[in-house]
């Protein structure tokens, strides 16, 4: 096992002994295949909106403290309660 594996998520380390058990197999064409993702995530970026609330200070810094603990921007964070 990889050093780093104290310092994962235990998703992220489940996914780093799958690789380490090789069940990853790269996919033909790679060059192809990132330049496809590339894309894909270049129009699920300009298809984002901006919007501005206000949140009391008490609920922003709960936010933020859940990101911190989930390594995930507020923002992200904020978007996926939003879709619960």
């Amino acid at each position: 096992m990889s050093g780093l594996s104290s310092e994962l998520t235990i998703e992220e380390q489940a996914i780093l002994e799958s690789v380490e058990r090789g069940e990853w197999k790269s996919v033909s064409n790679l060059a192809q295949a990132i330049e496809r993702y590339q894309q894909y995530a270049q129009q699920q970026v300009s298809a984002l909106e901006a919007v501005s609330i206000n949140l009391s200070a008490d609920d922003l810094r709960a936010f933020r403290q859940m990101a911190e603990r989930s390594d995930t921007p507020v923002s992200l964070l904020i978007a996926s309660v939003l879709h619960q």
